[in-house]
């Protein structure tokens, strides 16, 4: 099976079986007042400074507050859990997970389960995407997705912006967004190797 490369401007609007394809222009964003940092070499008991940065994505996740920013530094984040988002933000105070300063990030889930899965089973709801979303109101952008079970799995996700991820080679769907999900935006999205 060939790869498939594919670099589309689109909005998911309704439900995510109404899928419309449109350029879009999105204005730039003012940059949140609090910003969480995460590095290779940080530490998970850092206070998530840029010089005393966290570890995981995960664990910024949990601490990023109202109107926040997670700004990733470059590297490879290897999982041994997906990252779960199910807090979400507000239209007045949405919720950002970014690369930092445009270094390359890497989210490698291959330590994760079901990567692979059995010809033929089923993973758990809650084990799919090395990032697995139920949220709205988040903007996650600069991203590159690897070797998960799914990329990136958003079920019942509404008013997110979805900005320069590359999802491949992951063992099922590079992006899924399903459910009763509406009003996302997804901006170009590179996604090609998974091998749903």
């Amino acid at each position: 099976m060939s790869a498939m490369r594919f670099r589309r401007a689109i909005m998911v609007g309704g439900t995510a079986a109404a899928l419309g394809v449109a350029l879009l222009v999105v204005p730039g964003t003012a940059l949140a007042a609090t910003t969480i940092y995460v590095a290779p070499g940080g530490n998970d008991s850092n206070a998530g400074t840029l010089s005393a940065p966290l570890a995981t994505i995960a664990k910024a996740v949990s601490a990023v507050p109202a109107g926040g920013t997670i700004a990733v530094r470059g590297g490879t984040y290897a999982l041994s859990s997906n990252i779960q988002i199910t807090r979400s933000g507000t239209s007045s105070a949405p919720l950002t997970l970014t690369n930092h300063a445009g270094e390359k990030v890497v989210i490698d889930g291959e330590a994760l389960g079901f990567t692979p899965g059995a010809v033929g089973s089923t993973i758990p709801a809650a084990q799919r995407g090395a990032i697995h979303m139920s949220a709205s109101y988040w903007r996650i952008s600069g991203l590159e997705i690897i070797r998960g079970p799914y990329g990136v799995y958003c079920d019942d996700c509404n008013n997110n912006v979805f900005d320069r991820l590359v999802t491949r080679d992951n063992y099922e769907t590079g992006f899924q967004l399903q459910g009763d999900s509406a009003n996302n935006q997804i901006l170009n999205l590179d996604s090609y190797g998974n091998r749903d």
